[in-house]
């Protein structure tokens, strides 16, 4: 597949960007890959972000020092804190129990250097050797991995996992935490291995698109378009509206969407619509009928027939009313399929 370079874009933005480059992780929560794979069942299903250190998820107050709650830690002790990463790893994989083991591994890394990355993905080794698998906790290495020395992330990945499938999720974060912290680097990645195999290459772009909308969402925005070509556009076009709608809104992603010509971004414009429209269903099927609405021009039978399903769900007649005011082109097929359905 063809990656077009953006080398002046992303240098014009570097200065004025490299402010926001920290050394902190970043918890994706827009976004949870599954990727499982009977040899490395450590890089696959993703739990969720464990709870803050010393504070209570369902809203208690803080944990005095010495407290223990089944999934909680109190602050970290001097003594973990005289640890390096790579020890502190080891002792949190030692954690049977989850939530404990995540907080403690999410420290960890807090202050990982380039130098401690080969030591912690020896541990993950170790643990498939064992027989253990931590699939939350190497999705968040490989995230911080990509953003402390993203080139040595990347490369271990391709070499790595030549021939192990289901590997794009963790390659993905990679270049994601990559491309927020560097990502002219991680674009030369792209323009210059195109001997790579093209499941790699797509995670890394892939990756590319979700760590530079972290950055600048406008040079995102402006990146995601250049590539409106590529067989994997509409992979791209849905992840960027996420992240508007994450970091901004609902309403802005909309607004990104009636910017884009019809003509010049049909094809990824359409895998747009339905993706929005599974966002709005979300806050019911009322609301993703009124952003439909909105679009007249847009509808497509599978947008139309999901609000449709969900209306007649609720209330049959007031679905009845709202097919029947659809679009020609999609009304007799919505219609005949709301007949059908008990």
């Amino acid at each position: 597949m063809k990656f077009k370079p953006l080398p002046t874009l992303l240098a014009a933005a570097a200065c004025g960007l490299s402010f926001f480059a920290g050394r902190l992780g970043r918890a994706d929560g827009e976004r949870v890959d599954s990727e499982k794979h009977p040899a490395n069942a450590h890089r696959g299903q993703a739990a969720g972000a464990p709870p803050a250190a010393g504070k209570a998820s369902s809203g208690k107050p803080a944990a005095a020092p010495g407290a223990t709650y089944a999934s909680l830690l109190g602050p970290p002790t001097p003594e973990e804190e005289a640890k390096g990463p790579v020890e502190r790893v080891r002792d949190a994989f030692a954690e049977p129990n989850e939530f404990r083991r995540l907080q403690l591994f999410w420290r960890a890394l807090t202050d990982l250097k380039p130098e401690d990355a080969q030591g912690i993905q020896d541990l993950f080794d170790e643990g498939d050797r064992l027989g253990r698998h931590y699939p939350a906790e190497y999705q968040y290495f490989a995230q911080r991995w990509g953003e402390v020395d993203g080139a040595a992330a990347v490369t271990h990945g391709v070499q790595a996992w030549q021939h192990r499938g289901g590997m794009e999720g963790m390659l993905s974060r990679m270049a994601d935490g990559w491309a927020n912290q560097n990502p002219q680097q991680a674009v030369d990645w792209i323009n210059t291995h195109d001997r790579e195999q093209p499941w790699m290459r797509e995670a890394v772009m892939s990756g590319l698109v979700n760590g530079l909308a972290d950055r600048d969402l406008e040079l995102a925005r402006r990146f995601v378009e250049d590539q409106a070509d590529s067989p994997q556009a509409r992979q791209y076009f849905t992840q960027l509206a996420d992240k508007y709608i994450y970091s901004k809104s609902l309403a802005d992603a909309e607004r990104w969407f009636d910017s884009l010509d019809t003509a010049k971004f049909s094809a990824p414009k359409g895998a747009l619509m339905d993706h929005l429209t599974d966002r709005f269903l979300r806050g019911g099927p009322e609301q993703a009928a009124a952003f439909l609405d909105r679009h007249p021009d847009q509808v497509d039978v599978d947008s139309a027939m999901s609000i449709g399903y969900e209306l007649n769900r609720k209330d049959p007649a007031k679905a009845r009313i709202w097919a029947a005011a659809l679009p020609e082109k999609v009304r007799t097929v919505v219609q005949t399929n709301l007949i059908r359905t008990p």
